[in-house]
């Protein structure tokens, strides 16, 4: 069975900004390989697939990284292949600027996509069962890209 990935995050992780696709938030920032050995490492913004356009979230990743390319860092094996991590010398590239481009994308390829409401940040890291909180009602927790 193919995991569902439809959950498309930026981040500051070990001071790198990055952004990527899950099926589950909370095991990627929760009690996850990313806070591994207790670092402080949080999901900045959050994005959601309407329901049955789980592959926007993977069309969406693969534009960011074209749209970022010459900001992402390089693969040491492959030079030519860039990582989900924006290069540190690039400090013109936050989270509101990554958050500005996915938007303009999500718009521009009328992707069926929404944002998680900020208030509900922390429950992705302390809810476990808060991703099927979400799919079950997103019109409480999801919020249209304006």
């Amino acid at each position: 069975m193919k995991k569902i990935r439809d959950q498309f995050y930026l981040t500051k992780y070990h001071n790198r900004f990055k952004f990527g696709i899950t099926g589950n938030s909370h095991n990627r920032f929760g009690t996850s390989q990313y806070n591994a050995g207790g670092f402080g490492n949080t999901v900045g913004i959050l994005y959601f697939n309407n329901e049955g356009y789980s592959g926007h979230t993977s069309y969406l990743e693969k534009l960011v990284k074209r749209e970022l390319f010459d900001y992402l860092i390089r693969s040491e094996k492959n030079p030519n292949k860039v990582l989900e991590y924006v290069d540190p010398k690039h400090t013109q590239i936050d989270i509101t600027y990554m958050q500005g481009v996915v938007e303009d994308l999500i718009k521009t390829h009328n992707l069926k996509i929404k944002r998680l409401k900020s208030v509900y940040l922390p429950s992705v890291q302390m809810d476990k069962d808060f991703v099927n909180k979400v799919r079950e009602n997103p019109d409480k927790y999801l919020e249209d890209i304006a």
